[in-house]
C-alpha cells in the first residue's frame, strides 16, 4: 500500500482538501518551518506578558 500525504485548508467562507501530492508535500514543509520557528510555550507566555506590561 502507498502512503499519499492529503492537505486541508479551511478559512471563514470555504474549505478545500488538497490531494495533489507535490501541492500537499509543499504544505507539509511550510508546516514544519513554522513550526521549527515557533517559541515555546513558556517563551510564547513571557512574551504576552511583556506585551501586556508595555500598554
Amino acid at each position: 500500500m502507498e502512503n499519499r500525504w492529503v492537505g486541508y485548508v479551511e478559512a471563514h467562507d470555504r474549505s478545500m482538501l488538497v490531494t495533489d501530492t507535490k501541492a500537499a508535500s509543499a504544505m507539509l514543509q511550510r508546516y514544519g518551518k513554522m513550526r521549527s520557528q515557533a517559541l515555546s510555550h513558556q517563551a510564547t507566555a513571557s512574551l504576552l506578558e511583556q506585551m501586556r506590561g508595555a500598554l
